[in-house]
């Protein structure tokens, strides 16, 4: 199942991407891509918070962030229990972001959160008139997606197997960022694994969540053994496997394996011309294949053979979302607009695996949601 033959069985599918802006990369991905991790150093001593006892659980990261100087009390107090404010958790963020990349930030302004909200918005943190009040509390998915977007995604290495959550949903604002949080072992979420999106947070927890945003080793290893509704099906050489429900139409129409220990699942909804194919790569026989080398060859293929135009440009990136895929790679082709197309690549230890969604135009408005839900149950070994 070599790259070029697979491509060549792909020329019927005329790809384009219609991406929703929660998908897309924080506007620090654009930059500098060399890591901002190491900038995250002790720059002052704990005083102490009356209100924050060192055997409280969240003492440790209340000090740490301070010490980082990613948060602040007033007065001598933390107020760790307080509900957090979507300014105060736009402020942390921003906080993060500047330290991460060396930007010069000057906090202030009026009201006191007002320069914070013009970096974050000028830096893809928040979307520009995204938040109306800023006294308002903020919700657990305002915090996933601030603290997401506050530093490239190669910094939020997968660490843990998450297949599925059972609270969040392509149609959850912040799914993306979510799952991408989940991977890396920033968040958890509770004991069932839910992330309760609409719930506030208090100061505490966030101060927790950050501190695993700014310190990988202090990031969670777990993993959610729950399985998305379906019949879970795996690969035919063990690589991934997949929950396809049996409710919405779905038919597994491939999953085969070819001589060279390479996987193609393919799997349709027919009356809505929507499909999801994924390719498993052996490394075994293609030592020298990757991720980013892939996705670089199959741009080359749509350039010279499909027609294709590439939307948004080639860049390692994250696919926040999509279950550890770590490159994302999207086109327009001249084919008048009839289908619609995203293409993803990951790899781990043995094997790059490839993702194709497409569907039709004139399919209803929910058929991408749809692809990206049927997808969000993707689980495969590390």
């Amino acid at each position: 199942m070599k790259r070029k033959v697979l491509m060549k069985r792909l020329a019927s599918l005329a790809l384009a991407l219609l991406l929703a802006a929660s998908l897309a990369p924080a506007a620090l991905a654009a930059g500098d891509s060399s890591s901002g991790m190491t900038n995250f150093k002790k720059i002052r001593s704990y005083p102490g918070f009356s209100d924050v006892q060192e055997d409280a659980w969240y003492y440790a990261g209340v000090r740490s962030a301070y010490e980082l100087g990613l948060i602040n009390g007033r007065d001598g107090v933390f107020d760790p229990q307080g509900k957090l404010s979507l300014a105060e958790a736009v402020t942390m963020a921003v906080n993060v972001s500047a330290v991460y990349s060396g930007a010069d930030f000057t906090p202030g302004g009026s009201p006191w959160y007002d320069n914070a909200v013009r970096y974050a918005e000028e830096n893809g943190i928040i979307s520009p008139e995204e938040y109306g009040n800023f006294n308002a509390p903020a919700s657990r998915a305002d915090v996933a997606q601030m603290f997401a977007n506050c530093i490239n995604g190669e910094d939020l290495g997968r660490i843990n197997r998450i297949a599925w959550i059972p609270d969040v949903t392509p149609e959850t604002s912040c799914w993306s960022c979510v799952y991408a949080l989940y991977h890396a072992g920033v968040l958890a979420g509770d004991d069932s694994g839910r992330f309760r999106p609409g719930d506030t947070i208090t100061r505490a927890e966030a101060a927790a969540i950050l501190n695993r945003v700014a310190d990988p080793g202090k990031r969670l290893s777990f993993s959610l053994t729950a399985s998305a509704p379906g019949k879970v099906t795996t690969s035919g050489n063990g690589s991934f496997r997949l929950s396809i429900p049996e409710d919405q139409g779905w038919e597994l129409a491939k999953n085969i394996v070819d001589e060279a220990g390479s996987c193609r699942m393919y799997v349709r909804q027919e009356n809505l011309s929507a499909t999801l194919q994924i390719d498993a790569y052996s490394k075994n026989t293609y030592p020298d294949m990757t991720a980013a080398g892939s996705a670089l060859e199959d741009e080359d293929f749509m350039r010279e053979d499909f027609g294709g135009a590439v939307s948004g440009g080639v860049r390692p990136s994250w696919t926040r979302g999509l279950n550890g895929f770590s490159f994302d790679y999207t086109y327009e082709t001249d084919s008048g607009g009839k289908v619609n197309g995203r293409y993803s690549c990951m790899e781990n230890s043995q094997y790059v695996i490839t993702v194709w969604m497409d569907w039709d135009q004139d399919c209803p408005e929910d058929v991408y949601n749809r692809l990206q839900e049927l997808l969000m149950s993707f689980d495969a070994a590390m």
